[in-house]
């Protein structure tokens, strides 16, 4: 099968694109110079040269299937702060399927949302028992519901996360690094820990 414009991240710096289905690489670093890793990418679910790359420098937009990059990082933290190495780890980004403006950030200092494209962020899900996010999932069938996987375990919001509530039992660890949701049936999620391969709720 033949993937165009798969993006993948590798350390300790790089975006990487291929054409082919992953049989070759190029490297798209065009415009972030200053990013020390790149931790996370996610892809506009209607316009797919439209990225978003996650980087410990903060947020990067891409309006050309990652040929080049902008920073786009207004409103998550003082400029000063993101020149430091490490400063901000964007863990995980998701687009809202139906509203593809609408973009949320993951990070290692709290949970963040754009409504308009990346002009400008604002943190949300301040009542969450840690800042620290691993792990994003929207529901494509129901945007407004999102999961958050962390030091805090699993948490889920039905309200575009104003909200929250946390999801943990049954879960031997709450340190929550990753999650997916199934494409059949989004009610039926996965969690990855530090102490479990998999587990189900």
């Amino acid at each position: 099968r033949n993937v165009t414009g798969v993006q993948t991240c590798a350390l300790p710096i790089c975006v990487f694109n291929s054409k082919d289905g992953g049989r070759e690489w190029e490297e798209r670093m065009a415009g972030m110079k200053e990013v020390h890793i790149v931790t996370s990418i996610a892809i506009h679910p209607t316009n797919p040269r439209i990225l978003y790359a996650g980087t410990t420098g903060g947020v990067y937009r891409s309006e050309d299937g990652a040929n080049s990059w902008k920073k786009i990082n207004t409103g998550l933290i003082p400029e000063t702060e993101l020149m430091g190495a490490m400063a901000l780890g964007v863990n995980a980004i998701v687009f809202d399927p139906v509203t593809p403006d609408t973009v949320y950030a993951g990070t290692t200092k709290g949970l963040f949302r754009t409504a308009n494209g990346g002009a400008s962020w604002e943190r949300i899900g301040d009542g969450l028992k840690d800042p620290f996010v691993s792990s994003l999932l929207i529901n494509p069938a129901q945007p407004s519901q999102l999961y958050l996987g962390g030091p805090g375990g699993v948490w889920k919001s039905l309200d575009s996360g104003k909200t929250w509530q946390a999801m943990n039992a049954g879960l031997t660890s709450l340190n929550i690094r990753s999650l997916a949701m199934s494409p059949k049936n989004p009610q039926r999620s996965e969690e990855h820990t530090s102490e479990l391969q998999s587990h189900s709720f």
